[in-house]
């Protein structure tokens, strides 16, 4: 149904189709269709126009609405990432001089299992020659006093008598030669050991005579065995010893060395997955402030894009009511001036009225 105010020019048409016959020519009939045809143009045309506006509406709140959201989404997760790389950073220093330490401890233990091994194989190669020697002279000093023991047995012949004084000589120059170090100074400083050092063999030929008293030489030669004994044991106990503690040191000093090296190795590879994840953290904050300033620009571009298309829309409302108005006011001044060629009684309508009820009906 036409508006109420369209009824104002309906009824003048009215009048002039009653003077026309053929009403497919009369103007004011193809006017007035004109004018209903643009009126739903426009209303379809408004409503096209309202449509996409609506659309862009909405995409302008959805779009705002998530792109604000993933800013501070983004903002937030560069707050964690600057958290989470100042605790790296923190965790990377604190670990690298616990690392060095160790590896400082290991290699100070290393070498003093080093020293411990060249002190041990010092200590048993002077073991290993002292007593060598010891029991060489044991030996020599054994085999000088069971000559003198024999001679007592009765040796009578020049030659047995030669033979024993020649042995004796060989078994003290061997003693003197391998065992100087252990001598008690005070034996050797006795007259008759100091002689026996120097001996000659003939003079040793004469003491082995029969008859001649070797009780002295043999006194000094049987506390010189019980001497070298003695000091073999103590070397010998001495060095047992010494391989016990150098055992000890050893497994000690290798578990030091192998907890070490393992707490190395731990921390080791804790500090290589701190670095890690400190660089990926590095990058992903990067990344993510790249991403944040991009979402800004984009959030900056659609707010300035939908606030131009407001004012487009704005603007199209005032565009559309104008020229409304004048093509409807162009349409009603010729219905005006076809009604009064033809309907007296439509001189009580003006021309303004006419036009201004024909916008008003639009």
């Amino acid at each position: 149904m036409l508006p109420w105010r369209l009824l104002s020019i309906w009824a003048p048409l009215q009048c002039l189709a009653s003077l026309r016959v053929d009403s497919r020519k009369d103007p004011v009939t193809k006017v007035v269709s004109l004018l209903e045809d643009m009126a739903k143009q426009l209303e379809v045309d408004a409503k096209k126009d309202e449509d996409i506006y609506d659309k862009m509406v909405c995409w302008c709140t959805d779009t705002q609405k998530a792109k604000q959201k993933s800013i501070d989404e983004g903002a937030a997760r560069i707050d964690s990432l600057s958290a989470e790389i100042e605790q790296g950073v923190a965790l990377s220093a604190r670990l690298q001089p616990e690392i060095d330490s160790l590896k400082k401890e290991a290699e100070k233990n290393k070498q003093a299992l080093e020293q411990a091994s060249a002190i041990r194989k010092k200590q048993s190669g002077e073991f290993e020659a002292e007593s060598g020697d010891l029991k060489d002279s044991i030996a020599a000093v054994d085999k000088a006093v069971n000559l003198l023991k024999k001679k007592d047995s009765g040796a009578t012949s020049f030659l047995q008598v030669a033979s024993k004084a020649s042995q004796v000589k060989s078994a003290l120059r061997q003693m003197f030669s391998k065992s100087h170090r252990w001598m008690d100074p005070a034996l050797i400083e006795q007259g008759g050991l100091r002689d026996m050092r120097d001996v000659k063999e003939a003079d040793l030929l004469q003491l082995l005579k029969p008859g001649q008293s070797t009780g002295e030489i043999f006194g000094m030669l049987s506390q010189m065995l019980d001497t070298f004994q003695q000091n073999l044991k103590e070397i010998s106990e001495e060095e047992k010893d010494n391989k016990a503690a150098f055992e000890k040191l050893q497994v000690a000093k290798s578990d030091e060395i192998e907890t070490s090296a393992g707490q190395i190795r731990v921390k080791e590879k804790e500090k290589a997955a701190a670095d890690e994840q400190l660089a990926r953290n590095k990058k992903d904050k990067k990344e993510a402030e790249k991403a944040l300033k991009e979402d800004k620009e984009f959030l900056e571009s659609v707010k300035s894009k939908c606030a131009n298309n407001d004012a487009e829309w704005d603007a199209r409302q005032g565009i559309s009511k104008t020229c409304v108005k004048s093509q409807t006011e162009e349409a009603s001044t010729a219905v005006f001036q076809e009604l009064t060629q033809g309907c007296f009684w439509i001189s009580s309508f003006t021309e303004r009225e006419i036009r201004d009820s024909a916008v008003l009906s639009i």
